[in-house]
């Protein structure tokens, strides 16, 4: 067995059950050499696959627990997180070249092992840090923790990369196949953790994220490390034993800023439950706190009926009110401002937008609606307030005449050819009533131009539009929906649109009306009825004068009446828009960032409004800047560090400087189509959840199919197939950025399970092509610099992280169409890198 031994240098590959490649020409003279070597090479695959889908499962589950322990917008920093941990592993490897000259079979089960360790302890250890988002303002100490919470999640995904950047390290000759398989694991890991969240949540995710890896290490170690197969035999138990036991410091901590929190926190407040689905997090509450009834007139002295509140992700309180059959339970809708299209004509049919509880299902009921629908995107809540809460609600929702559509409004408005009275949406949650303006990364393509020319058209001949949404100063969200709407309105022709407006206040809530015909005399009448009746004002109707405005709610000054005439008035509307503190210019589909209202030229004047509060700054559009240049700096870093500190310095990059920037440019233009791909299908799709995991899940496992046959496909040396491979990529991507729109709209009628099929098929080609050009790089690299393959490893994750931020910047000011034309450029670049390459190794400069 001299052949076996350490001995035999020559053969220590075949040794390896973790090395099934040998660099050097090894005689095999029978069946069970090759049986070994064929075994070895299923191992490492399988090794990496569950490790890259540990990796992504990690990484979706630490986005629910921004989403449910912090808030939303901090979310956003995971694919940060994740993409310089893994980064970062490059960069560690450059500058301690013994680490990746370690055996396969000694170093991937301790990095497994660690990245199971890692996972479970920084999920432990950032559910006891006390880091408050809202604390920033005074609290210098928070941002120590949220630079803490940085670290400590980049650790997992540092030995997840660094697993992968291993064995492309060692055999660069295989790099389509390690590629494939890490590009196949992060795609089952996508779908694994949006099916366990739906059974458990968070912690559930992270059980089984951990599980995974451990039993990774555990299997690769068998034949090589007994210490380590005690050490993951014994973190396999005790990971088990705390999700069997879910001891209190186990449990998922949440803000005590949250509505959530806020709520439980008053006298006899009872927890009532707590269900999940794929992507969200639903909890119902009784609680005195619970009082939900938007903009009530103060002239209405009576109770309201019992109510129990719940909250999505421990934010967004809402209610369900209780309704036993009397239509005298639900007198006090009649004093809400939503009840106002309902004074002006007898509504037989209404569509409600997301009608959340199902309190404005309550108002039509009361005033006479014949015919009720409402669309819920979220299943879970549909559910539970139409089966498991039916008694309490008297059964609401299954009523002949009320008809609850389990989709998002815009996509079933697209299959449908049924018109309307009345088409409502209340903008009455947490979302709506943020101050800060911190949902502005949130893409809303419910409230986009396109969106409300759909339901413009679903309206019936003189049928009513109707939004209603709080009042938070400065004023903003009331001022881009009216200028989006007359925007809509001037496409379709529509002469003198400012004469289709009525616009009402009370203390605290404004509701538009937009009516399908002019509005009339009779209508302006008959709302002074309601108005007077329940004490509220008068924003604007056509032909209005200062003096009707600002009677009942007293301001110093009649402040949305100016702003609302100014944008209804054709001849200074550009003018508001273009000199107004805030953005308030109308959303499309292709920048559908409705609550993105801030201007980066007036970053001091906002500051100064703002009352010199720079959290106000932070929580809105300038949190992406922050993220960006943090994580800029951060990868530069990385980058540069091999270059001043490996240990052959001297000779790092100078002559392969063309090959390594072409990861960047692949990097880059990969992430600018990723983004933008997930961001448009969240349109067609219905929900940004159904939108990340199909495009996700499709893009990777066609991507892992173009890297595992890039191979034979495209070889390294050959220009003219480097020419039609991204030629390719940027004419499909090109294509894709201006006819997506043109298919969704074509295909928007379709159901749920053909849309997504349809998605798949649609993403495979654009995913195939992006397969092939990080393997082909990497081949190259190993056939002339393999010493710098950790470095291209490095190079590629920091781009990408910094062009995932990148991204969404450019797109919040010029669309994600501009970001994919973008796309198309830097795999230009990528090609120009790659053919100077190969021209200068065969002389032809």
């Amino acid at each position: 067995m001299e052949m076996f031994s350490e001995k035999n240098p020559q053969c220590q590959p075949i040794l390896l059950p973790l090395f099934p490649f040998p660099p050097f020409n090894v005689t095999l003279k029978n069946n069970l050499y090759i049986a070994i070597i064929f075994m070895s090479s299923f191992l490492l695959y399988i090794a990496i696959f569950l490790t890259s889908l540990s990796t992504l499962a990690f990484e979706i589950t630490l986005t629910r627990f921004f989403s449910v322990a912090q808030w939303y917008h901090l979310a956003f920093m995971v694919v940060s997180i994740a993409l310089l941990g893994i980064g970062a592993s490059g960069s560690i490897l450059m500058l301690f070249p013994a680490l990746r000259k370690t055996r396969l079979e000694r170093i991937i089960p301790i990095t497994t092992f660690a990245l199971s360790l890692t996972a479970l302890g920084s999920y432990l250890i950032a559910n006891h840090i006390p880091f408050e988002m809202v604390r920033l303002s005074y609290d210098y100490r928070q941002f120590f923790y949220l630079f803490f919470y940085y670290l400590l999640f980049s650790l997992p995904f540092f030995f997840g990369g660094l697993t992968i950047a291993l064995a492309l390290s060692q055999i660069p000759s295989k790099a389509n196949s390690i590629y494939s398989a890490d590009l196949f694991g992060a795609g089952s890991g996508c779908l694994l953790a949006l099916l366990i969240h739906a059974l458990g949540g968070v912690t559930l995710c992270l059980f089984t994220t951990c599980t995974l890896s451990v039993i990774t290490s555990i299997i690769t170690a068998v034949k090589n490390s007994k210490w380590l197969l005690t050490a993951g035999g014994s973190l396999l138990l005790f990971i088990v034993f705390l999700f069997i036991q879910k001891p209190m410091w186990f449990q998922l901590k949440i803000s005590p800023y949250k509505d959530l929190q806020v709520t439980l926190r008053y006298p006899e407040a009872k927890h009532l439950l707590t269900c999940f689905n794929a992507f969200s997090q639903v909890d119902v509450i009784e609680s005195p706190a619970v009082r939900f009834a938007p903009g009530l007139s103060l002239k209405y002295m009576k109770p309201l009926p019992p109510q129990l509140g719940f909250t999505v992700d421990g934010s967004n309180l809402n209610s369900i009110t209780r309704y036993q059959g009397n239509k005298e339970e639900l007198i006090f809708t009649s004093y809400l401002p939503s009840a106002f299209p309902y004074y002006l004509r007898k509504v037989k049919s209404a569509l409600i937008l997301e009608p959340q509880g199902g309190l404005d299902v309550l108002t039509a009921l009361y005033h006479g609606a014949e015919e009720i629908e409402g669309t819920e995107k979220n299943p879970l809540l549909a559910d539970l307030i139409s089966q498991r809460f039916a008694g309490f609600t008297g059964g609401v929702f299954q009523r002949q005449d009320v008809k609850m559509i389990r989709e998002e409004g815009r996509v079933y408005l697209s299959r449908t050819a049924k018109s309307y009275d009345l088409i409502e949406s209340s903008l009455t949650s947490t979302l709506g009533a943020s101050s800060g303006g911190m949902f502005g990364l949130v893409e809303e393509y419910p409230l986009t131009k396109e969106a409300f020319s759909l339901y413009y058209d679903h309206l019936n001949p003189d049928g009513y539009l109707s939004f209603t949404l709080y009042l938070i100063p400065p004023p903003r969200q009331e001022l881009r929906l009216i200028s989006t709407i007359i925007s809509m309105l001037e496409n379709k022709r529509i002469p003198d649109p400012e004469r289709h407006f009525m616009l009402i206040r009370s203390w605290g809530i404004c509701t538009i009306l937009v009516k399908k015909g002019s509005i009339g005399r009779e209508e302006i009448l008959t709302g002074s009825t309601f108005l007077k009746r329940c004490n509220f004002d008068w924003v604007y109707y056509p032909g209005i004068t200062p003096e009707e405005t600002n009677i009942y709610n007293l301001q110093s000054e009649p402040v949305y009446y100016r702003m609302a005439s100014s944008l209804l008035n054709r001849e200074r509307s550009n003018q508001f828009i273009r000199e107004y503190l805030f953005d308030v210019s109308p959303v499309t589909d292709d920048r559908p960032f409705f609550y993105h209202y801030f201007k980066v030229e007036r970053t001091r004047e906002t500051y100064l409004s703002a009352g010199k509060k720079w959290q106000f700054l932070l929580e809105g559009g300038y949190f992406i800047p922050l993220v960006f240049f943090q994580s800029l700096l951060i990868s530069i870093i990385f980058i540069l560090l091999p270059s001043f500190l490996s240990p052959r310095r001297g000779e790092t990059g100078v002559k392969s400087i063309s090959l390594l920037s072409y990861f960047l440019f692949i990097g880059v233009g990969f992430m600018f189509i990723e983004i933008p791909l997930i961001q448009r299908f969240i349109l067609f799709l219905g929900h940004p959840v159904y939108a990340f995991s199909i495009c996700l899940l499709s893009l990777l496992i066609s991507s892992g199919a173009g890297s595992l046959l890039s191979g034979k496909l495209v070889p390294p040396e050959n220009r003219v197939i480097h020419l039609f491979l991204f030629f390719s990529i940027g004419v499909v991507t090109i294509l894709y950025a201006y006819f997506l729109p043109i298919l969704f709209s074509s295909l928007g009628g379709l159901n749920l399970v053909s849309r997504q099929i349809l998605s798949c098929l649609v993403i495979f080609p654009i995913g195939f092509l992006l397969g092939m050009p990080f393997p082909l790089g990497i081949r190259l690299l190993g056939n002339r610099f393999p010493a710098q393959i950790p470095w291209a490893w490095c190079i590629n994750g920091c781009a990408s992280v910094v062009s995932s931020v990148g991204a969404m910047m450019i797109a919040l000011r010029g669309g994600f169409g501009l970001v994919l034309n973008l796309a198309a450029l830097f795999y230009f670049f990528a090609l120009c890198s790659l053919l100077l390459t190969v021209c200068r190794k065969s002389n032809c400069l």
